[in-house]
């Protein structure tokens, strides 16, 4: 393109006056018949039209697209609600009872701003922590990395960030406990290479010892309960005064029947679990 638009200036730049020479027919034409067949090829392609999609590509392109609007109409979702907690609450319903009034239309300078935000946040995790304390008690049992390998370990402190994130974006969260963090684990070592990790993880209690040890009254033994995939119990919805136990396990079945063993040995209820209406 660049050669092409350099010999198109030359031919309409240059005339007797500039060099004392004139071109003839001959020795223009050759190389303006060349750019005309280039450009007339360009438009040539340009025109074509495209094939018709097939059936698959349309069926393809119609799940792409209702994905794209569902997660839209999610994200919109999600927002909405972290608004409401930033600024609104009642005490009686799925929000807190802290309130922080905003002036939108008041100017601010930057350190006002600065404040503001800070002030906003601190609302935040007030009422985050009012909300979670309502909740019921979920044990992420880290108690497994003997068993796993790096890659596995990788994976679980992966799904142990994504379970932090849902639990701080749900309208009625938990109260969030990893037992098993021992001090010069992998699992620790992997864990504290994440963003806040342990200060600003919030609403989460963090146990270097084992779940059994510390919930070792007889009270609450009978609160525990083992969610497992090894069993047809269903469990349907959280009761606030149990304690559900998730195995922290990435294994893709290799450790079949693992969770629903240690449950067994340590004498404690074992259950799967289900959405509502599932």
């Amino acid at each position: 393109m660049a050669a092409e638009a350099a010999g198109t200036g030359q031919g309409n730049n240059s005339t007797p006056e500039d060099d004392g020479s004139s071109s003839g027919p001959d020795d223009g034409a050759e190389p303006m018949g060349k750019i005309t067949q280039s450009n007339s090829g360009n438009d040539a392609s340009d025109e074509s039209p495209q094939p018709p999609l097939s059936k698959k590509a349309l069926r393809k392109r119609e799940r792409r697209e209702r994905k794209a609007a569902q997660w839209k109409q999610e994200r919109k979702k999600r927002r909405t609600a972290r608004k409401k907690r930033h600024v609104v609450g009642d005490g009686e319903g799925d929000f807190g009872s802290n309130v922080l009034v905003v002036n939108e239309g008041a100017e601010m300078t930057v350190e006002q701003k600065r404040e503001m935000r800070e002030a906003r946040k601190a609302v935040e995790i007030a009422d985050f922590m009012a909300r979670s304390e309502k909740g019921t008690t979920v044990v992420l049992d880290l108690e497994w990395e003997d068993k796993l390998s790096d890659r596995e370990v990788k994976a679980l402190v992966q799904q142990v960030l994504f379970c932090y994130g849902s639990n701080r974006s749900a309208l009625r969260p938990v109260r969030l406990v990893l037992s098993g963090v021992k001090p010069g684990s992998h699992t620790l070592e992997r864990l504290q290479k994440l963003a806040g990790f342990p200060k600003s993880w919030q609403g989460v209690t963090i146990l270097e010892q084992r779940y059994i040890e510390h919930f070792d009254s007889d009270r609450d033994r009978h609160r525990l309960v083992y969610l497992t995939a090894d069993t047809d119990t269903v469990v349907r919805t959280f009761e606030p005064e149990k304690v559900y136990i998730i195995g922290g396990i990435v294994d893709h079945n290799r450790l079949k029947g693992s969770t629903r063993a240690k449950a067994d040995e340590q004498r404690i209820i074992w259950s799967s679990v289900r959405r509502a209406g599932s």
